[in-house]
């Protein structure tokens, strides 16, 4: 098997009052990534937030940059940013344009969720629906985020949230607007009647749905109790692990750092026999020149 990615998200939606490990200014942020990516993280993800209170900047390409050039003085970490479905398209992709654009950082990654999902949560005891929004990207919108990481020259992964959506990425690839390998990012939850189960069954229906011959590169995340089950099949079958506090306040029903997420699974890859891939190997891997 090829080495393991591990991509930490550090922060994503989480507050401190789920977890006090959590960053939210450019300075928490850097020192966490890069404690992240000495512990094993080649790849890390963050969204930028307001330093006092944790309110997302989804678009603030200044606290982005503030954080990377931080990050950048102590590690190599592949470091790439979040975007909101929520905004106006002419908004949505702004800092991204921005970050590529200035070039004052190593700006090298972007993410984009493929197609629609409703994505409140469910609440088993009291049988309830959480806050109701549809997490939307219409195909135009996709189109227009490909025109501009060809521009850029960025790598981007693909978020897959149903089946339908790898077959969104598939229809994209035959019409040649999708780099290769593919990055794919397939989302498991707990906690959101939407995608698969988290299960084997639930991952091996989408490595089914992989014809043998697209290059590819695949990444599980996942929300929720069977983290550490999906995490664990991701490297005993040939992935990529996408962990952190930014994805779970929790894991295994303790508040850790997202530090002690990397080093959980770096054991785990060890006694599985696969080795860690170093930020240059996972250039590499992702297709990233020099």
């Amino acid at each position: 098997m090829d080495k393991l990615i591990i991509e930490a998200a550090i922060n994503e939606a989480t507050p401190k009052e789920q977890n006090p490990h959590v960053p939210y200014g450019p300075e928490e942020i850097a020192a966490d990534a890069v404690a992240c990516a000495r512990a094993g993280a080649s790849i890390v993800h963050f969204h930028a937030r307001d330093p006092d209170t944790g309110q997302q900047r989804w678009i603030d390409a200044g606290l982005y940059a503030e954080a990377m050039l931080l990050i950048e003085k102590e590690c190599d970490a592949i470091l790439y940013p979040t975007y909101s479905a929520r905004l106006p398209l002419e908004q949505r992709y702004s800092h991204i344009e921005a970050l590529g654009k200035e070039r004052t950082v190593k700006f090298e990654m972007a993410a984009i969720d493929l197609g629609a999902v409703n994505m409140a949560a469910f609440d088993p005891v009291s049988k309830q629906l959480g806050r109701d929004f549809v997490y939307d990207n219409p195909h135009a919108d996709v189109m227009r985020f490909f025109e501009l990481t060809k521009e850029l020259d960025l790598i981007y992964n693909l978020g897959i949230r149903e089946p339908g959506h790898l077959r969104h990425a598939l229809a994209y690839r035959e019409m040649g607007l999708l780099r290769e390998p593919m990055i794919l990012k397939f989302f498991f939850t707990d906690n959101h009647p939407y995608g698969l189960p988290p299960t084997a069954k639930g991952l091996q229906a989408y490595l089914d749905m992989l014809p043998p011959d697209v290059p590819n590169v695949w990444f599980i995340q996942s929300y929720g109790v069977s983290h550490t089950l999906m995490q664990s099949l991701a490297i005993s079958l040939g992935g990529h692990v996408r962990t952190g506090i930014g994805d779970n306040a929790r894991l295994d029903g303790k508040p850790l750092t997202s530090v002690q997420h990397v080093e959980k699974f770096v054991a785990i890859a060890q006694l599985f026999g696969r080795e860690i891939a170093s930020p240059p190997e996972t250039r590499a891997m992702l297709g990233l020149a020099g």
